[in-house]
Parts: structure tokens; C-alpha cells; sequence
């Protein structure tokens, strides 16, 4: 989509409420701003309020008489700005010649060719949806129109249009939209040109400004590191949202959070670092979002993708007159490279793509969003720049021909499934910053075969390296103090790891300070566990043999998978420095195992849970 038709989208939702209410309760909303031009870089304004101790905020606005680019503001720029106010900046990318009308969210008017082609004929074979727009879409013709009609729209004098039922309710404009958007190619561009020929164009209205939303608006929830947005309930359609609410911060934007479709801009302050699927997926009249450097992991489907995004000349789609997020590439050509100042990758930016054998991604990206070039078969030359900070959920899952994989001293996560079954892959480097290797992150890598856990890592998940099938060497790791259940499992170095220590307590490091006990290889019926065992990962699996295990106090973790399918296992004693058990730590022997533990301890509490017999005496 042409830059030109983007930013004429931006009001889209207010005239719409404006025209109810005057039409509704006689009132005079809106009215033009009062700016003043700007002679100055986005970026040097940005910075002259913030210099005064305010918070720019950025939206598009058209200016009949300026120059593409051109920057306005409400008043006299920053001339009382005082700490604390958060200040509109807007900004003009399209100097057009007409005064203008803003566009709701499902369009108004269309000429009949348009909608025809392209909104009829794509749900012409469902029913309900054709149904729906019959409803809500009025055919009238040059023969068909009356006076009112006439003089409204004066363009009938040539062409047929559709119009929108002035009854239908917000609700259901907003459904429109989702169709729109979810079933038919009509763009905004299509929009923009189709308002243009009934001689309806957008103009800004003082509804514009940007509002910070107060917390009373919010609805949160507690989550690790912070707060949820799961909810907003205001109805601002420029937003302003906080990263921090009574002293917490905003660390997540959930699924559903706003899902009002009146939105056409948000900005989030510092503070979110993840935006799930669905978080703004209902917004079908979002134009622009502006996202803090917090931000390392947007998954897919965060923002509806249909009707008001751009598209550039390499087919990679942007949301955002500053062309930072790029949430898909629909183009088909081999090789591709992601432009400078993309910040952000969406979710399922790639993924399944079955022509791309190269991506070039540019330095300043901060994160590469969950399962971006997921199974991308061809798919052989790719860069992660060290500015990411974040691998996020499956990015590179099944891509089966990498040769290589680099992970930069910049990320600090290797989420889950991230490089999941890259069967080529002949070499691993970790960064020396990374903390976490998330479940299955390096799982099915068929070729490798060594791996260096570097000092900064402190867990690694559940079959974060199961099934490396030549893997025979793994070193570092001393300070990791968790290791997930079957991480290593089926993997050279773990089938050895007891032979060549010449011992039957197998650990990721045997000179950490918090070893991770990850084998008992065995064939004692009373197992007592070494006193420096800190986290007891699924050492014990399957053991044919061990009837009783006394774990040693100053264990910490019971993972997942213990003592699962121990089939002769009856007593296991575990002490009140057991804080943490994982759920299936007993998987298959629930019936035949009874748990000595101390009254109060987790270990109780555990065995409550899971209806395991227990015995509370143990001192």
C-alpha cells in the first residue's frame, strides 16, 4: 500500500461519532486545530519537548497548504510546556490541496465498482456474510437518488455508490470492518480513493489530540515481573497507554486488551515487553502504533493486517506511519532485506514462506517476533543483528536448512521452540548474555555435535536439547540452576555423561556452585542424593531398580519427569528445602509411592494436591 493513501487514514472513526451526536443532540463538535508549521526533523521536535519535560506523542494530520513532511502542533509549540504533559506533535505526510473528512472504520460511501469487485464478489459464496452487507449497503444509482441524496453526493450525476446505513450502530460497523478485513483484499488505499471520487477526503478535528489513559480505564492482571493489560474500557480513539500503573510495571498487553475498533493511533510508554496475539485485533481502524525499545516479542495476528497497513515496494507490510513494525512480507522474491529503522519483526512475519532462501535484517531491530520465518523450507542465509535482545517463541522453528546458528551477546532469551528441529544446522554459538533456553529451543538439531553453555546462562527448559542426536560434547553451564526435564536426553553426551565422570550422579557441571543433578545411571535399590545436588532434574526416569530415594536437604527443584515410570519406587523422602515441585514429577507411579515430607512443606502440600499418599513426620 502507497504511503500517500496510508496517511490520508487517520480520523477514520471520530466523524462518525461527531456526525451522531450533531445529528442526534444539535451540538457542534470537533472544528479545525489551530498549528503552527514546524520548520524542524520529527526527531528534533521529539527532542524540544522533551528537553521542556514533556512526552511527544505522534499523529498524522493533512494540512492543505504545507509540503509533505511538515510537522504541527496545538498552540504555540512547547512554549508552556511543563514536566509531565504529554504533547501531540502532528505530522503530515501527504500535502493534499481540499479540506477533509475523516473515514470511519468500515467505509461510508463506495463507488459501486469498487465495492462490487472488491468487498461483494470476495463473500459472495457465504451466505451470511452476503446477507450482512445487504443489509448494511444501500446501491443508489443517478435514476434511483433523490434531492437529499443528490446534493450529499454530488458525484452521483456520474457514477453509482454504496452507502452505509446511517442506523447501523457502532457494534456493527465494527463487525463490517472485520469482515472487510478478514475476508476481502479491500485495502485502505481502496478506501482512500473510493472517498476521494464521492468527494468526501479527511480532514483533522481537535478529537485528534492524544489522551493519556488513566489507570481507572485499565483492566490488569498480576503476572510475573509486573502487570497484564487485559482490558481497556475508555473510549479515546488516540491513545497514550502507561508502562507503569501504582508503581508496577506493564510488562505484558494480553490477548483482547483493546479491542475497540474506534482506535486509530496508540502509543505505549516504556514498559510492555510482550504484545500477544490478538491484544489489537479487533482495532481494525488502527493507522498508527508507536512501541517503546521494551518491546521484544510482538506474536502474530497482535494487529489486524487488512485494511490499514502499507505495503512497500518489497512487499514487506508496515503498521505505522513511521514504518518501524513490520508485521508480514508478501512478497515473493528470493532474497530479502528488512530496510533500516524496522525495529520491530511481527509474528509469523515469514513464516511458511516457500521462496525465501535469504533475509538480511537490519542493525537497531529489537526483536524478531514469535515464529517470523517458522518453516521457511528453503530458507539457508539469515543474520540476527545485535541489537535483538530476544529470540522469540519458535522464529526460526523447522527452518530445516540454516547451516549455522549465531546467537548475539545482545539476547538475553532464547525463547521456546525458537530453533526447534533446524536439521542442518552443523554449529551452535549461545551469546555470553543469554539467561534462559526456553523448552525445546535447540530440540531435533541432528548435526550438532557440541555445544558451549555460556557462565551467563541460569535455565534451560524442558528438552531444550533432546534428541541432538550426535551431540558429544556439552560444556560451560556452571552457573545454570535449572535444567527442565529430558533436556539432554537421547543425546551422546547425556548416554555417557556417567561413564566418563565414573560416577553413578550424572550433572551439567560438575563445578558449579548449584549443580543439576540430570542422571542416575545406577542400579541401587536405596538412592540417597549427594549433598550438593540444588535442582533434581528427571535423573530418575524410568530407573528399573530404585525402591527408595532420599533427596538431600538443600535441594531446592523437583522437575517434571523425576521419578516418572519408576516402576518398583515406593518411598521417596524429600526435606522442607524442597520449595518447588513440577507438576508430573510422579507421572504413571501416583498409586504405588508414598511421599516423607515435613508438615507445612511443599512436599505436602504436593502430595495433597495430587492425591499421593504421604507421611508428614519427617524431621
Amino acid at each position: 500500500m502507497k504511503k500517500r493513501s496510508l496517511t490520508g487514514i487517520l480520523c477514520f472513526v471520530m466523524i462518525l461519532s461527531i456526525i451522531l451526536a450533531c445529528t442526534s443532540c444539535g451540538g457542534d463538535k470537533g472544528g479545525a486545530v489551530e498549528t503552527k508549521v514546524i520548520d524542524m526533523t520529527l526527531e528534533e521536535a521529539k527532542a524540544k519537548i522533551t528537553e521542556a519535560g514533556g512526552t511527544p506523542v505522534v499523529a498524522d494530520v493533512y494540512d492543505a497548504a504545507k509540503e509533505d513532511g511538515a510537522l504541527l502542533s496545538i498552540g504555540d509549540f512547547a512554549s508552556d510546556v511543563k514536566e509531565g504533559d504529554y504533547v501531540t506533535i502532528f505530522r503530515n505526510d501527504l500535502g493534499i490541496k481540499d479540506a477533509v473528512t475523516a473515514m470511519p472504520v468500515a467505509p461510508m460511501v463506495i463507488e459501486q465498482s469498487s465495492y462490487e469487485d472488491k468487498i461483494y464478489s470476495k463473500i459472495s459464496e457465504d451466505k451470511t456474510l452476503k446477507m450482512t452487507f445487504d443489509t448494511y449497503y444501500l446501491l443508489i444509482t443517478p435514476e434511483s437518488a433523490d434531492e437529499t441524496q443528490k446534493n450529499t453526493y454530488p458525484i452521483l450525476s456520474d457514477m453509482s455508490i454504496y452507502v452505509l446505513d446511517t442506523s447501523a450502530s457502532p457494534n456493527e460497523i465494527a463487525k463490517l470492518a472485520g469482515y472487510i478485513a478478514e475476508n476481502t483484499e479491500y485495502t485502505a488505499e481502496d478506501m482512500f480513493n473510493d472517498y476521494v471520487k464521492v468527494g468526501i477526503v479527511p480532514t483533522p478535528c481537535a478529537e485528534m489530540e492524544a489522551t493519556l489513559v488513566d489507570a481507572s480505564a485499565l483492566v490488569t492482571s498480576e503476572v510475573e515481573g509486573g502487570l497484564a493489560i487485559t482490558n481497556y474500557k475508555g473510549s479515546a480513539q488516540n491513545i497514550v497507554v502507561p508502562g507503569e500503573i501504582d508503581g508496577k510495571t506493564v510488562v505484558d498487553v494480553a490477548k483482547g486488551a483493546f479491542p475497540q475498533s474506534t482506535l486509530h493511533a496508540v502509543t505505549l510508554l516504556d514498559g510492555p515487553s510482550t504484545l500477544y496475539s490478538g491484544a489489537f485485533s479487533a482495532a481494525y481502524g488502527i493507522t498508527n502504533i508507536y512501541l517503546p525499545d521494551s518491546v521484544s516479542s510482538v506474536q502474530e495476528n497482535t494487529f489486524p493486517v487488512a485494511l490499514f497497513t502499507e505495503e512497500d515496494e518489497n512487499g514487506i507490510v508496515y503498521l505505522g506511519s513511521e514504518k518501524d513494525l513490520a508485521i508480514k512480507y508478501a512478497g515473493d522474491a528470493a532474497e530479502l532485506t528488512v530496510p533500516d529503522g524496522v525495529r520491530f519483526i511481527g509474528g509469523a512475519f515469514a513464516s511458511h514462506h516457500k521462496t525465501l532462501t535469504s533475509v538480511t535484517l537490519p542493525e537497531g531491530l529489537l526483536s524478531i517476533g514469535v515464529e517470523s520465518f517458522r518453516q521457511c523450507d528453503v530458507l539457508t542465509k539469515y543474520n540476527i543483528p545485535s541489537t535483538v535482545t530476544r529470540i522469540c517463541e519458535g522464529a526460526f522453528r523447522t527452518t530445516r536448512h540454516l547451516t549455522e546458528i549465531i546467537i548475539p551477546d545482545s539476547v538475553t532469551s532464547i525463547d521456546d521452540y525458537a530453533f526447534f528441529e533446524t536439521n542442518d544446522v552443523l554449529s551452535i554459538t549461545i551469546g555470553s548474555n543469554v539467561k534462559t533456553i526456553g523448552y525445546e529451543a535447540f530440540d531435533y538439531n541432528l548435526l550438532v555435535t557440541e555445544v558451549h553453555i555460556p557462565d551467563s546462562v541460569e535455565y534451560i527448559g524442558e528438552n531444550a536439547f533432546l534428541k541432538c542426536l550426535v551431540l558429544a560434547n556439552v560444556t560451560g553451564g556452571k552457573n545454570v540452576s535449572y535444567v527442565g526435564a529430558n533436556a539432554f536426553v537421547q543425546d551422546p553426551w547425556y548416554n555417557n555423561l556417567c561413564i566418563n565422570s565414573g560416577s553413578d550422579f550424572g550433572y551439567l557441571n560438575t563445578e558449579a556452585e548449584k549443580k543439576v543433578l540430570i542422571l542416575y545411571d545406577g542400579r541401587d535399590a536405596e538412592v540417597t542424593l549427594p549433598d550438593d545436588v540444588y535442582c533434581l532434574s528427571s535423573a530418575f526416569t524410568s530407573c528399573a531398580s530404585v525402591k527408595k530415594i532420599v533427596v538431600n536437604d538443600g535441594c531446592t527443584m523437583i522437575t517434571k519427569d523425576a521419578f516418572s515410570d519408576c516402576a518398583v519406587l515406593r518411598d521417596v523422602y524429600i526435606p522442607a528445602s524442597v520449595t518447588t515441585i513440577e507438576d508430573g514429577a510422579f507421572s504413571n507411579i501416583t498409586d504405588k509411592v508414598t511421599i516423607h515430607c515435613e508438615a507445612g512443606s511443599a512436599a505436602e502440600e504436593y502430595a495433597k494436591k495430587n492425591l499421593l499418599q504421604y507421611d508428614n513426620n519427617l524431621e
